[in-house]
């Protein structure tokens, strides 16, 4: 519409030139034809009419100064406003990518991840399934604790020591055909938290399901403003920290995060709680 509007307005100062100039120019011609055939033959009158011809000559040089100068103006406007919006659009594309970002900037390693672990010290609750969560039950029970200290809420899934589920996982991912000892790993991470169920049963609960997760969700004050997402999808014979990650926020990528919301939610509620006194047994 601007642009319209622009080359509308550059035709109607052309077509006023061409106007003024025709105008301008038959007026001169008359009053040399008039001269030319006696017309006007008193020399006052002559100077009289030389002079009008020059001021109307001088007044139209001036007139067309003016419009070309308004041309110029109007083509570097033009020119800024063809540059600015071609900036937009490549303002609004970046943008496009930064919302929808490819795959290979979605998807990353746990190391990339800056909201995780770090997101552990001052949470308010913590939410997080797995199968052994042997890593996690190593290098995290202080944030654990810290988080039950602040009165917070922490709900930990495990695979179901011997389960079927932790069978099919033994020979899949352990390359076992005895179960055993992947059991005794999961057993050996419960028992790492009994201490601080003991301490704070009714902030800190752990259930155990049987059944192959495809993938740990990690979420981190839900249900808050600052909630946060971290989902690792389980690969083929490889270590977690090689495995891609997911970092979803509600604010951000609503539709994915509160999938995988539902996801943990749905897990939980087909989990069994699990009873520290069947330790060992």
């Amino acid at each position: 519409m601007q642009d319209l509007s622009r080359e509308t307005h550059r035709k109607v100062i052309e077509i006023l030139i061409a106007i003024i100039t025709s105008a301008a120019l038959l007026s001169t011609a008359i009053a040399c034809v008039a001269i030319s055939f006696g017309a006007w033959k008193d020399p006052e009158r002559i100077a009289d009419i030389q002079s009008v011809v020059r001021t109307l000559a001088g007044a139209l040089g001036g007139f067309i100064l003016a419009v070309g100068l308004q041309l110029f103006v109007i083509d570097r406007r033009s020119i800024r406003a063809n540059a600015a919006l071609e900036a937009a659009k490549q303002e609004i594309a970046a943008l496009g990518r930064l919302i929808t970002p490819q795959v290979d900037g979605a998807l990353k390693y746990r190391r990339e991840l800056e909201q995780w672990p770090l997101g552990l010290s001052d949470c308010k609750s913590l939410y997080i399934n797995g199968m052994s969560l042997r890593s996690f039950t190593n290098e995290h029970l202080q944030s654990i604790e810290g988080i039950a200290a602040r009165n917070g809420k922490c709900k930990i899934l495990f695979l179901r020591p011997r389960s079927n589920a932790s069978a099919v996982v033994a020979k899949h991912f352990i390359k076992t055909e005895s179960p055993s000892k992947y059991d005794n790993e999961i057993i050996q991470s419960i028992e790492r938290l009994s201490r601080l169920v003991e301490r704070w049963a009714d902030r800190i609960e752990v259930r155990t399901l049987d059944n192959v997760p495809t993938s740990s969700i990690a979420l981190i004050d839900a249900k808050s403003p600052t909630a946060k997402m971290v989902v690792e999808i389980y690969t083929y014979d490889e270590s977690s920290a090689y495995r891609p990650h997911l970092s979803l926020a509600p604010n951000v990528s609503p539709i994915w995060y509160n999938y995988f919301e539902r996801q943990f939610e749905r897990l939980w509620d087909e989990s069994e709680a699990w009873s520290f006194k069947r330790m060992g047994g």
